[in-house]
């Protein structure tokens, strides 16, 4: 048993959470089916049709009690007002009174001379039910509005991270930006959210490019900020950028990369930073995005402040094979490979660089080993260029 002010806050409560919910899991279904996560796609398809079914149910109930809550009375789900229970009261004289009314809200059978009072009443209750359902009606509408203007929002918008306003309102940090974009000072009006311009609908449209231009030029800007790059790692920590299609690459985090600093050049790329490969996006409306909005050094500073978070390199490739037994020039182009890796690594330990990979495991004493071959084996051509040395040196003076 409960009164009705709180049943009705109940019930909003819970039609406004079955729909936050319904558009959620669409919203994370339709994300999954982007990065080719088809398990989680249809994960969160088939709970966010179990939350639309629920919520159509409810929505129907909650209205019907919203017309007429004389519903939930016949139930017994709501208290009857205090007093003697229908059909069980008597008069003066003795005899059995006739029950007036069954239920609180409705009007006694015989109104007799207060009929005007109970048509009044009648037509009271039907407009306060009138107002609750419209009451209901556009609290829903708004709310689902609002969820999908969210969720139409951040389509395509996942790669940006929020901008502070104090960096935005610094015109140090804008510098330069007002030769790259039209409508420059309307175009900053716009972001900081003071426009108030009353333009035509060409006039805005242009005005609202321009913004979106300038906004994603001071983003390449602010992500290599010390704020820009913590809310940057946190979206590279939660994969919010794609996992790398490589297979030896285990599906590592992606970050986006600009193949120049110049904009209207070339679209964002991804970079895997333990391949140290570039990948286009997967979805078409990240494929649009310039890359200029992200620049060419975002991935290498990111690495330079967190160095803890740069991957191991590995070593791992596919080996194409016939019946077992590897491909003759795809074997030789790895042999190739190896012994250029093998002369790198040669080359990183005369520069004292230590630059290891996961599959190395090699010792100290064998790292000591492989550097006394390497003096060893390099003695050998230094004393035949001082021979040759002398020996020039000897036949210059002859012809003299």
């Amino acid at each position: 048993m409960m009164d009705p002010p709180v049943f009705n806050w109940l019930s909003t409560l819970w039609v406004a959470f079955l729909n936050a919910g319904m558009i959620i899991f669409f919203q994370r279904a339709y994300q999954s089916w982007n990065d080719g996560d088809m398990y989680g796609s249809l994960v969160d398809t088939f709970t966010a049709l179990i939350f639309t079914q629920a919520y159509l149910k409810f929505l129907r109930v909650y209205i019907m009690v919203a017309l007429d809550p004389s519903i939930l009375y016949a139930f017994n789900f709501f208290n009857h007002p205090r007093g003697p229970p229908p059909g069980s009261g008597s008069n003066p004289s003795g005899q059995r009174s006739q029950p007036t009314e069954q239920f609180p809200n409705h009007p006694p059978r015989n109104p007799g001379r207060g009929g005007s009072s109970t048509s009044r009443s009648s037509n009271s209750s039907t407009s306060t039910g009138s107002r609750r359902f419209n009451l209901a009606l556009l609290m829903v509408i708004v709310l689902t509005a609002i969820m999908y203007l969210q969720f139409v929002s951040s389509r395509g918008n996942e790669y940006f991270c929020e901008i502070d306003e104090d960096y935005l309102t610094d015109r140090f940090n804008l510098t330069g930006l007002n030769t790259e974009v039209s409508y420059y000072q309307y175009a900053l009006d716009l972001v900081t959210d003071v426009f108030d311009l009353d333009a035509d609908d060409d006039l805005r449209e242009q005005i609202e490019k321009s913004a979106r231009h300038l906004y994603g030029l001071v983003h390449a800007r602010y992500i290599v900020t010390t704020r820009g790059l913590a809310k940057m790692l946190e979206k590279y920590k939660k994969s919010d950028f794609g996992k790398c299609p490589r297979v030896m690459c285990d599906g590592h985090a992606l970050l986006p990369l600009g193949e120049s600093d110049l904009p209207n050049i070339s679209t964002v790329k991804l970079y895997c930073p333990k391949c140290e490969d570039i990948y286009n996006p997967k979805s078409s409306r990240h494929s649009s995005i310039d890359g200029a909005y992200f620049g060419t050094s975002f991935h290498s500073i990111l690495f330079q402040v967190y160095p803890a978070l740069n991957p191991e390199k590995s070593s791992r490739r596919y080996e194409p094979r016939i019946y077992g037994f590897k491909v003759h020039a795809a074997a030789a182009l790895a042999r190739f490979q190896d012994n250029q890796r093998e002369e790198l690594k040669w080359r990183l330990a005369e520069a004292d660089i230590n630059h290891r990979f996961i599959e190395d495991s090699e010792s100290d004493d064998d790292a000591f080993e492989y550097d006394e071959d390497y003096a060893e084996g390099n003695t050998e051509p230094a004393k035949k260029d001082k021979l040759l040395g002398d020996t020039a040196a000897t036949r210059m003076s002859a012809a003299k």
